[in-house]
């Protein structure tokens, strides 16, 4: 005759635990990336609302030669309650090459005007420059808010 034996109770106990450690694995790992992509979008959706608080205007600008190096000398006014506590970025593009310097001691108070030069050096003529405000996030890391950037016409740039 036929002998049946189902499966062991020690063998289904082991491969219950086995589909249960690979489910909560499974779930565990789209979790993290579910809240990672959140956390992101939080990130970014802050950095708008922190970008929208600036705005500043450019009161002049002027090439000035300094020893081994050109530098532009701007004069920037903040015209909102919110200080420019990282400084501004200043996009120059001419020639062949674009380089983005970090105004040094820029950081501008709430209705302050400040004066500062940035140095460059570029090949060739400057088609055109951007300064870009940047705002410290509670996270201590700058931001460069794009969308508040001011151009400058190379044109208006005289000697100073």
């Amino acid at each position: 005759m036929y002998k049946k034996r189902g499966i062991s109770p020690l063998i289904t106990t082991v491969l219950l635990l086995g589909l249960i450690i690979s489910l909560a694995t499974v779930a565990i790992i789209w979790s993290r990336s579910n809240i990672k992509t959140t956390l992101k979008g939080a990130e970014r959706s802050y950095i708008k609302l922190t970008c929208k608080d600036v705005e500043f205007d450019i009161l002049s600008a002027c090439y000035e030669p300094i020893e081994s190096y050109d530098g532009i000398k701007i004069t920037v006014k903040n015209n909102k309650d919110k200080p420019i506590n990282a400084g501004f970025m200043v996009r120059i593009i001419g020639g062949d090459t674009s380089i983005n310097p970090s105004a040094p001691d820029t950081s501008l108070d709430a209705n302050d005007v400040k004066t500062f030069t940035v140095p460059f050096d570029v090949e060739g003529t400057i088609k055109e420059i951007s300064v870009l405000p940047k705002i410290r996030s509670e996270r201590e890391n700058p931001v460069v808010c794009t969308n508040q950037a001011l151009n400058l016409k190379v044109d208006d740039i005289k000697p100073c």
